[in-house]
């Protein structure tokens, strides 16, 4: 469960996490229901309606703001955007709004949602984050579920400014830390995303015991950085492994208080 393959960039690190194993099959050629469309993180749609004949002739039938950096998911002909104070869900035949959810938090992630399918027992989720909290609220209303977290919300402690990417019944999320050297942990972490309730974090600085630790001779200690505060994460659904790009730990331009190999 804690096996790791660690490949090193030039200024990140790409971490697999193994978190299970299932086959899934492939979305409807018409969804895009993550980031990345896919968990495996290709980014490719295998629609052919439009292509390189007929795209000069395609014309304008209606127009939405969007929300920053977002890239819209679409289920069922239905797209869910994140904007800098609500999320909304958009008909993506006609562009008429079906529901929005205004956010009190701050700092509401303006890179997109993600979604949850659901199960024989409960209803499809959308899934997002604003400053310290993970929200999750009903993909057909838009109001919160209120068996989630605290009546729809988590706090997660440390913030991430991305969407969770969500496999099987686990919402996973990188955190977003300051260039501190000593100050909070840039650990991913998982949460339930029936319940809210956190299932596991992963210490990006290996903690004494852990794999890694003594490589790290006395920089580990309070380190912050080493965190996933890029848009997405993948993960390999045959194997069940999670890849997560991993920035180097702070200060960026100088590691003379951190001896070893960290």
């Amino acid at each position: 469960m804690r096996k790791l393959t660690l490949i090193s960039f030039a200024v990140s690190a790409m971490l697999a996490f193994c978190i299970g194993s299932t086959v899934f099959a492939d979305e409807p050629a018409g969804d895009w229901q993550n980031l990345n469309r896919v968990l495996g993180g290709n980014r490719y749609s295998p629609l052919t309606q439009i292509n390189r004949d007929n795209v000069n002739k395609l014309v304008k039938v209606w127009t939405h703001p969007s929300g920053n950096q977002a890239v819209p998911i679409v289920i069922d002909g239905i797209m869910y955007l994140a904007f800098e104070r609500y999320v909304a869900a958009v008909d993506g035949t006609t562009g008429k709004e079906i529901w929005r959810h205004e956010v009190k938090e701050r700092m509401l992630t303006r890179r997109g949602v993600a979604y949850w399918p659901g199960d024989t027992e409960h209803k499809p989720r959308i899934l997002f984050t604003a400053n310290t909290k993970l929200i999750a609220l009903d993909a057909a209303t838009g109001e919160p579920v209120s068996s989630f977290g605290d009546g729809g919300m988590v706090d997660v402690v440390v913030g991430y400014s991305s969407p969770p990417i969500i496999y099987k019944n686990v919402a996973i999320i990188g955190a977003q830390t300051m260039e501190k050297p000593i100050d909070i942990p840039g650990d991913s972490r998982a949460y339930d995303v029936i319940t809210g309730k956190k299932i596991w974090q992963f210490h990006s600085v290996p903690q004494p015991g852990e794999v890694g630790h003594d490589s790290w001779i006395k920089g580990w200690e309070g380190r912050s950085g080493a965190n996933v505060w890029g848009f997405s994460m993948t993960v390999d659904t045959e194997r069940g492994i999670l890849y997560m790009p991993i920035g180097g730990p702070a200060a960026n331009y100088w590691g003379g208080d951190r001896p070893g190999n960290g």
